[in-house]
């Protein structure tokens, strides 16, 4: 028998259909570790407290009886002392309810907790942009060659995703609830704002640019350094170094690659050339000959990569060569 539930209480929940799950596995547990007598007069106990039952018609008592047999698989037995026999049998009927229902009950927590770990991913391809929404109302736009992560249980005990690439999030404020973006080598906590996160696996670096709010970024990796960060500033993380450091930067720029223009104002080339980079998805390698100091004022409007590099070309008088997702830079030679 159970020493911390009352048996004969289970019961009367039982019947009432208030059982939790813990005390249904009581219930069982004490049905099977009790001899049919103690069973029967638990049950025979319980059957003479109810009160105003009507009796039960003999034909009634014999369909009840098949049908009970039929259920459990009982041999035929002559039905006498119907009265006393019934519990008896409602006793064993009851111990195959409770063990069907406790299976039921432990298949059915384990399909919820698999639930929970399942983990819901969104990729795009290269030059591709797409923009999720999370369940709590916060969207993130992904920008070419990105992944997030988040588990199908978002926001029930916490809000926390992974990027790989680059996103822009719009977080809804929760203040009993706050966000978190892991990176690979950064995390970013806030309750709610807006800023940008650049992860890629192949980049020297990762950045987080915020635009509106203010966010708490700690490195998961020697020294973990924490730095808070306003508007308009942004956390670059050097990954051979392991060092981060907070720097002042332009929005526009940081978030240029969601819109179809590029404007730059006395931008170094350095500094062009990562934007057009990241806007087309592309990777632009420079030869030592050409100075990224020099800076550069105007907008692009352009879709096509080909035509905002040789814009530049013309400016700075540099050649290149496009192969495949790589640009190749170089000064170029004088006749």
């Amino acid at each position: 028998m159970n020493n911390i539930y009352d048996i004969n209480d289970l019961i009367r929940k039982y019947i009432s259909n208030v059982l939790t799950t813990d005390e249904l596995m009581a219930l069982r547990q004490a049905v099977r570790g009790s001899s049919d007598n103690e069973i029967a007069s638990m049950l025979e106990k319980e059957w003479d407290s109810l009160k105003q039952v009507q009796p039960i018609d003999e034909s009634v008592r014999r369909q009840m009886f098949a049908k009970i047999e039929s259920q459990i698989g009982l041999k035929q037995y002559a039905i006498r002392k119907f009265g006393r026999n019934i519990l008896k049998y409602a006793s064993i009927a009851l111990l195959l309810i409770l063990s069907a229902l406790s299976v039921y009950l432990f298949i059915d927590n384990r399909q919820m907790a698999a639930l929970t770990t399942n983990q819901i991913s969104v990729k795009t391809a290269e030059g591709e942009r797409t923009t999720v929404r999370l369940p709590d109302g916060t969207t993130v736009r992904l920008n070419g060659k990105s992944e997030l992560d988040y588990k199908q249980d978002f926001g029930l005990n916490n809000r926390q995703v992974q990027l790989t690439g680059e996103g822009f999030f719009s977080v809804v404020h929760n203040a009993d609830k706050k966000f978190i973006v892991n990176t690979k080598f950064i995390d970013i906590e806030v309750f709610g704002t807006q800023f940008n996160v650049y992860s890629y696996e192949n980049k020297d670096k990762v950045e987080m640019a915020l635009v509106k709010g203010h966010v708490k970024v700690v490195a998961n990796r020697p020294p973990y350094q924490v730095l808070d960060v306003h508007p308009n500033q942004k956390i670059v993380y050097e990954k051979r170094s392991g060092k981060m450091q907070l720097v002042e930067t332009d929005n526009q720029l940081e978030t240029a690659w969601m819109t179809h223009d590029l404007v730059f104002h006395s931008e170094p080339l350095k500094t062009v050339l990562e934007c057009v980079g990241r806007k087309f998805g592309l990777s632009i390698h420079t030869d030592k000959s050409v100075n990224l100091n020099d800076t550069y004022t105007g907008m692009f409007d352009e879709t096509n990569i080909r035509e905002v590099i040789q814009i530049l070309s013309i400016h700075y008088g540099f050649s290149y060569q496009i192969n495949g997702n790589a640009i190749y830079i170089e000064r170029a030679k004088r006749i």
